[in-house]
């Protein structure tokens, strides 16, 4: 280790041979030097670095590796650390071993130094499940055991996993069983996608299904009757994921027999109901199956609309049944409600409708008037329109339509266009449209006086003259 030369006792009479050397110093570094001397009493100097240096050591290195647990790339690295307290690293080699099968020392050499770097390994066996261990070996000559077990593996996935889909070609009841069978060679299926098109239209993903190599979707589709194709993509274990593939698994034909329910309209606007009155809409229902379906509740959720039907109500294959729903407004605001339809139809059991409507006090009606022109010169034609809106409860009113000729205070009445005044008696129904109705029609001559016709329209109540029950309408035409 250190300090001077001491003299062992070995001698030898011969000119060649060895010595056996104990170290009773313990572990360490000996210098070791053989001294001659002749019969001349001469004798062999001895220096610092006389004969050769020996290190005694019994204990071995340490060394440990590390990497990915997954991998998809060729080559990969394999990181390593080791450790020696005595005569220090010589080397360190790398051992694998392929899908569980026997060790082998791998050819490929590492990176850094023996304390600490990585190797670049190339497995030759392709994808699929290595294990690894390091074996350090230090300047004394001992080698490091075998540990129990892999100091580190790696599940090496070079290949996509790959899947199909199956399911019958018509199916008549709900869900539609869609089958799946998936592999992986490397590191397995992670998860398998179900995607579907429904009459060869856009793919949607519809679920996923976990951890299984072999399973069943329940499919159930919102599009209704028709044609639906499917196929699966899987994911391994590493992420890699399955190609989309150019053409559908498995094609399947939706047409539910037995009973079909529906509605003939999802969604109705009750339009503006004066408060506290009423307005009624049948919802129609429709059995569009071939035998019949039991409607067994028909209900809304607040207190502004009601549905009057009384449970249950059998409608025949191909009937329908309206029930009449009714908005009933008791204050002003704007209001919505969902109608739930539950039946024994055993592909739809429970249908929904939306209703919307607005609660105002009372609403008068309107008329308006409209014209292809506001300024005319000879040989344009003129057609004058007229519209009227009732949004309120139903009534009967008169209409007057008059023209103020062009140069007087003069006024004509429709329909005749006389002086007299002559109203137009109509029975206005709840929340009710008229128009367009034309009230001239005509081509502008030379003999029509130039000037500035003021045509007006207005509501009053029947039997009056001048009881209004909406603003008068004013249309300014200027014939030049």
């Amino acid at each position: 280790k250190t300090g001077g030369w001491v003299a062992t006792g070995y001698s030898s009479q011969y000119r060649e041979g060895e010595f056996k050397f104990d170290f009773l110093q313990g572990e360490g570094l000996y210098r070791l030097a053989a001294v001659g001397e002749d019969y001349s009493g001469n004798v062999t100097p001895l220096t610092d670095d006389s004969g050769a240096a020996v290190y005694y050591e019994t204990v071995p290195p340490q060394s440990n590796s590390w990497c990915e647990s997954t991998g998809q790339l060729s080559p990969f690295r394999v990181e390593f650390a080791s450790t020696d307290e005595g005569s220090g690293l010589e080397t360190i080699v790398l051992y694998y071993r392929y899908n569980q099968g026997d060790w082998t020392e791998s050819e490929d050499q590492y990176i850094g130094t023996p304390e600490g770097g990585s190797f670049s390994f190339s497995p030759i066996e392709g994808g699929g499940y290595y294990e690894f261990y390091t074996l350090a070996v230090d300047r004394a000559g001992n080698k490091e055991l075998p540990p129990q077990y892999a100091d580190c593996s790696v599940m090496l996935d070079l290949a996509p996993p790959e899947s199909s889909a199956s399911a019958p070609a018509t199916a008549m009841l709900l869900p539609i069983l869609v089958s799946f069978e998936a592999s992986d060679d490397a590191s397995g299926v992670m998860c398998v996608e179900l995607w579907y098109s429904f009459e060869d239209g856009e793919y949607s993903r519809f679920d996923s299904i976990w951890g299984k190599d072999t399973g069943t979707f329940e499919f159930t589709p919102d599009e209704g009757v028709g044609t639906y194709s499917f196929y699966t993509v899987a994911t391994d274990r590493v992420g890699r994921k399955e190609a989309i593939p150019s053409q559908a698994d498995a094609v399947v034909q939706y047409n539910p027999s037995g009973p079909s329910l529906a509605l003939l309209e999802d969604e109705h606007d009750f339009g503006t109901v004066v408060i506290d009155k009423t307005r009624a809409w049948n919802m129609r229902l429709v059995n569009t199956g071939d035998s019949p379906v039991s409607v067994e509740s028909v209900s809304t959720t607040t207190q502004w609309f009601r549905a009057d039907f009384r449970a249950p109500v059998a409608i025949d294959a191909g009937g329908h049944l309206d029930v009449p729903i009714t908005f009933a407004p008791s204050e002003s605001g704007a209001f919505q409600d969902t109608v739930t339809v539950q039946s024994d139809d055993p592909n739809a059991s429970s249908l929904v409708a939306t209703v919307r409507g607005e609660g105002a006090d009372e609403m008068p009606p309107t008329i308006r008037l409209a014209s292809t022109g506001s300024k005319l010169s000879t040989s344009d034609r003129l057609i004058v329109s007229g519209w009227l809106d009732n949004p309120g409860d139903a009534k009967t009113a008169d209409v007057y339509v008059a023209v103020r000729l062009a140069g007087s205070d003069t006024l004509c009445f429709y329909p005749n266009w006389t002086l007299a005044p002559q109203a137009i008696t109509l029975k206005l129904g709840e929340a009710s449209k008229l128009g367009p109705v034309t009230l001239l029609d005509f081509c502008v001559g030379d003999g029509v006086e130039r000037g500035e016709y003021v045509i007006f329209g207005a509501v009053v109540a029947a039997g009056t003259r001048y009881d209004l029950l909406s603003d008068i309408a004013v249309l300014n035409i200027v014939i030049e």
